[in-house]
């Protein structure tokens, strides 16, 4: 079998150094492009739910709960807020709210029966929303962290328009006790740590951990997934030290 020492490696890199040969960098061709967005579009499908999505908002619910430090007239953006009832929630608070959703019913709901303009409920896809850099000055997401695709392109994402400085704020179902092995709209339920570290490479700082009733996870159980309780994470946009940026 097989075998190479580390000495062997090294002597052989320091023989290969001597006549590099011009780098040639990676692409991707069309197919390859194009395969990739098939694919990635088929999974987005799954989400879009034929009937409408609506959801209650009680007292202490999670718009008043979360939000309630934002100052009034701040911009937010609610991602899957379904028929939009967070969005009117975050309006009654005095705040700019825009809400994404995926399922025209939704849309059609929200606007025809919660009163919402046309640019406060969107339908689209919350890997490639349709706002322009640093729009808001906050992000939320209840119940979406999980449904994501693609982590990293999600986050970047709402980086991207997200103020420099603004927040955002991510909660999600521990892993422990839903079964995603036949679930469509699950695709992973973090663990606290997981959260932390995307966020991290995602360009955030300031990064917290906390149950949905606002007490801190501890440090010990950053790795669990069997809390009983839903998880929080939040980070601060910082500057960049990686660019994925695609426009």
């Amino acid at each position: 079998m097989y075998r190479a020492t580390e000495e062997e490696i090294q002597a052989d890199q320091r023989e290969y150094k001597k006549s590099y040969p011009p780098f040639e960098p990676f692409t991707v061709s069309d197919t390859i492009r194009n395969a990739i967005a098939d694919r990635f579009s088929l999974f987005i499908t799954t989400q879009n739910g034929m009937d409408t999505d609506d959801y209650c908002v009680a007292d202490n619910n999670k718009t008043e709960r979360f939000l309630s430090g934002m100052s009034t007239g701040s911009r937010v953006l609610i991602l899957g807020t379904g028929t939009g009832r967070e969005v009117v929630v975050a309006k009654d608070m005095g705040l700019k709210a825009v809400g994404t959703t995926l399922g025209s019913r939704n849309v059609y709901f929200g606007t025809h029966y919660l009163g919402l303009g046309e640019d406060e409920l969107l339908e689209c896809i919350n890997e490639a929303l349709p706002f322009g850099s640093a729009s808001f000055d906050m992000v939320a997401g209840f119940q979406v962290f999980e449904h994501t695709i693609a982590p990293l392109i999600f986050l970047l994402e709402q980086r991207r328009v997200l103020k420099p400085g603004g927040k955002l704020l991510l909660e999600w179902p521990p892993a422990d006790k839903f079964h995603m092995d036949s679930n469509p709209h699950h695709q992973v339920c973090y663990t606290p740590g997981q959260a932390e570290a995307l966020m991290k490479k995602a360009g955030f700082r300031n990064i917290k951990l906390y149950y949905d009733d606002l007490t801190p996870i501890a440090p010990e159980d950053f790795w669990r997934g069997d809390q009983d309780k839903m998880l929080v994470v939040e980070g601060i946009k910082s500057a960049a030290t990686l660019s994925y940026a695609v426009r």
